[in-house]
């Protein structure tokens, strides 16, 4: 089982689950590990996760490389660092645009194929 990327909306939450998880099935299983794993300097990745430092551009993509996330994955995860982090207002909300049109888009998907076999007329 993975963490799934699009149930988060803010990055280090999600970060620190898949870290949670990663602890839960391997107690040895560390931050030093993780920040090898993702090939980050573990100063960083503790400094990321306590929130005392920003997710640049350049640690996403390592991140999102390395947890080997699909195209629509790793689009996510830079429009929720843009939403948490940019600096730029219009580029922010053109994120949180995206963000709200593809969550829809996956739950109205999800409600299709729910019921799909359903008759769900009223009489």
């Amino acid at each position: 089982m993975n963490i799934n990327i699009l149930t988060f909306k803010d990055p280090i939450c999600y970060l620190s689950a898949v870290l949670n998880f990663k602890s839960i099935q391997n107690q040895k299983y560390s931050l030093r590990a993780f920040s090898r794993d993702l090939n980050i300097p573990l100063s960083m990745l503790s400094s990321m996760l306590s929130e005392k430092r920003p997710i640049s551009y350049q640690y996403a993509n390592k991140i999102a490389n390395r947890l080997k996330f699909s195209s629509i994955e790793f689009q996510y995860f830079f429009d929720l660092i843009t939403v948490k982090y940019g600096n730029d207002t219009e580029i922010k909300e053109n994120s949180k645009l995206r963000i709200e049109r593809l969550l829809k888009t996956l739950n109205d998907n999800q409600y299709d194929h729910s019921y799909s076999g359903l008759d769900l007329t009223y009489e």
